[in-house]
């Protein structure tokens, strides 16, 4: 039977632990009757899991799922190696690239000897958003 997958984004396909290509588009694979497990995955962002079932004589399957909006946030910082939180979540260190959920977010990076530094930025679907602190010596 012929199962077809889709995505909203470009995501990585894997279905029984064998990686397909071609999402957003159409993805259509031959799989045989039984449980079956297809896994979505935007790296460094969020990956879903569908379990989906096929069966013997039954209609056309079809496995869709749909991610929220994102973009990428770039931020850095002079010294690098600051610790970066978004919304107040310990998120990695500066340099730091990663795709992240449309929307405001508040932005705080820290380095033990410098002075904390913060802003916000709104990301925009499918756009790199950028911010750059030069952090200042403690007192």
């Amino acid at each position: 039977m012929t199962v077809t997958f889709e995505s909203n984004s470009n995501a990585q396909l894997t279905v029984d632990g064998k990686a397909y290509r071609g999402l957003p588009a159409p993805v259509r694979v031959s799989l045989k009757p039984g449980k079956h497990v297809a896994v979505f995955e935007i790296p460094n962002y969020q990956k879903k899991s569908e379990p989906f079932e096929v069966r013997p004589g039954g209609a056309p399957t079809s496995v869709r799922v749909n991610f929220p909006p994102w973009g990428i946030l770039d931020i850095g910082s002079d010294p690098p190696g600051a610790e970066v939180r978004i919304d107040g979540t310990s998120v990695g260190t500066t340099p730091f690239k990663k795709p992240f959920p449309v929307g405001s977010h508040a932005i705080e990076v820290s380095l033990p000897g410098f002075e904390p530094a913060g802003d916000s930025r709104l990301v925009s679907e499918l756009e790199s958003t950028k911010a750059f602190f030069r952090l200042k010596k403690s007192p």
